[in-house]
């Protein structure tokens, strides 16, 4: 037990031999000599001179615990007790501040390391991304340029069957390709006929059968029909419509209503024959081909109109499913045929264009109800307008100039003249027969104009001098037009486009004089669809 010093005797000697005694036995008692007081010291200097962090501080107590549990508590204790007994907490708080700046420098190096090698990772995962998409792209090129060359070879493949399938036409032309839509087997001919006689069905309806031509025909004929007319339809498979004829009051078309068809009594007669093909042709459910609308009196077919190719290029090649066709070049809409109404009409001129047939129009099914629609539209305006209204029977062929140069009609094409499969040949055999008719004048076949005319209606173009007697029919009948006009194939007579093929209809063909008529056309288009033989069955 430690006591207090006190002074005994008055003597210092005697108190500093109290205070040695009183310090071993103190030392005693803790059970410290004095060689573990040099060890003990010997660490704690070791420590001091040692870069530690507070980890290690914790590791080496943990190997020394005597540097935990020694604890000196008397107040007489020397400078070396002090030192030894007493850690000095400042430098301690130093090297672990120090330790944990250290720690926090490396900790951020790590940090800076770890988002160094993230950016790395990152511009590695975008060229690999980036090298991935080129690879996708040039993936996705290689497939469609695949898949354009299947769709090649499957559309070279499609030609081939379409040409395989081709049909040949009945003068024995080359084949040409025709699509569905063209099929002459489910085509469909419409003309308005009323009032004809016989030898008019004979030209139109035995010509077309004599080309090979399948498809339908419909005609719009005068009611109760002659037996001879219904046995010889019946005979050649035509589908006939009979069309009552209105007049007088019943026709209501303002002013000029003298005439009507009965069924559209605000239309002139004129234009009766559109509201009624369009009627027609709605009620042949069959009726999926080609389609043409045509004049039936001044016409005639060479060859069966749905399987003209148009030269090189096959119907199912042009651009449209309604066809126009042109007159000649120099017959423009600066004609008074379409200028006088439609000056008087619109208030304006649609001068120089080439002038287009109303009487023969073509096209697919739908184009031509389409077109017949349009039509229909704009004869309910011109009825309505009186500046718009007159007595004109070709005033259709007005209005169908004007509506296509307005850009009125749907996909629709124009084509030049004598390139089609209809011909238009009115003003050019007009010129023709004049220019004969002057001539035979001149060479003294007839006193004047009009007897020149009748004979060159009986004795033709040709073989004047083989006899001048009227009404003698030359033998050589194919060259019945003189080869300067470049117009007919001498070894068949018939009249030719500018590719050398058979116009398949001709069209205004009585502007070349009586000699085109009947029995003229039953020669010209029986042997030269026969290859120059005789039919056994007549056609006529």
């Amino acid at each position: 037990m430690a006591m207090p010093a006190r002074r005994l005797g008055g003597k210092k000697s005697k108190s500093l031999a109290g205070c040695g005694i009183f310090a071993l036995i103190f030392m005693l008692l803790l059970g410290i000599n004095m060689q573990e007081y040099k060890s003990i010291k010997k660490q704690v200097e070791a420590s001091k001179n040692k870069s530690i962090t507070p980890d290690n501080d914790r590791t080496e107590m943990e190997k020394n615990p005597d540097l935990s549990s020694t604890t000196v508590t008397s107040d007489e204790e020397d400078e070396d007790d002090k030192e030894i007994l007493v850690v000095p907490e400042e430098g301690v708080e130093e090297e672990e501040k120090a330790a944990e700046e250290e720690s926090e420098e490396e900790k951020e190096e790590e940090e800076k390391a770890a988002e160094e090698d993230k950016e790395v990772n990152w511009v590695e995962s975008e060229h690999k991304d980036e090298d991935d998409e080129e690879e996708n792209n040039e993936n996705d090129v290689q497939e469609e340029e695949e898949e354009e060359a299947a769709e090649e070879k499957k559309k070279e493949q499609d030609n081939d069957q379409v040409e395989n399938e081709s049909v040949t036409t009945a003068v024995g032309d080359e084949a040409a390709n025709k699509p569905a839509w063209w099929d002459s087997s489910k085509s469909t001919v419409i003309a308005l006929a009323a009032g004809y006689g016989i030898s008019t069905f004979e030209q139109f309806v035995g010509t077309l059968r004599a080309t090979g031509y399948q498809g339908h025909i419909i005609l719009g004929v005068a009611p109760d029909p002659a037996s001879n007319i219904v046995d010889y339809f019946q005979k050649m498979n035509v589908i006939w419509k009979e069309v009552p004829i209105s007049t007088g009051d019943s026709c209501t078309y303002p002013d000029f209503g003298e005439k009507c068809v009965a069924a559209y009594p605000d239309y002139k007669l004129s234009w009766g024959r559109f509201p009624l093909a369009r009627d027609w042709l709605l009620e042949c459910e069959e009726c999926t081909g080609g389609v043409m609308l045509t004049d039936s009196r001044d016409a005639y077919f060479q060859t069966d109109p749905f399987s003209y190719p148009f030269g090189d290029k096959p119907m199912e090649e042009l651009p449209a499913e309604l066809l126009v066709f042109e007159e000649i070049p120099e017959q423009t809409t600066s004609h008074w045929l379409t200028a006088g109404p439609i000056g008087k009409c619109k208030k304006e001129r649609l001068d120089g264009h080439p002038m287009l047939c109303s009487g023969s129009t073509m096209g697919t099914r739908k184009g031509i109800l389409d077109y017949i629609d349009v039509m229909m539209e704009e004869f309910d305006n011109w009825k309505e307008e009186k500046d718009c209204r007159s007595d004109m029977v070709g005033d259709d062929q007005s209005i169908h100039n004007y509506l296509y140069y307005k850009q009125r009609f749907k996909n629709v094409a124009s084509i030049p003249h004598r390139t089609g499969p209809i011909h238009i040949v009115g003003v050019q055999a007009d010129q023709i027969f004049r220019a004969t008719i002057k001539k035979a004048a001149e060479e003294g076949y007839g006193e004047d104009l009009a007897k020149a005319e009748t004979f060159v209606n009986q004795q033709g173009y040709m073989h004047w001098g083989e006899s001048k007697d009227t009404g003698t029919r030359p033998e050589d009948w194919r060259t019945w037009l003189p080869a300067e006009h470049e117009l007919i194939d001498p070894e068949t007579g018939f009249i030719l486009n500018l590719d050398g093929k058979p116009s398949p209809q001709v069209h205004q063909f009585d502007r070349f004089g009586l000699m085109l008529g009947m029995p003229f056309l039953l020669n010209l288009v029986e042997n030269g669809n026969s290859g120059g033989q005789q039919t056994e069955e007549s056609f006529f």
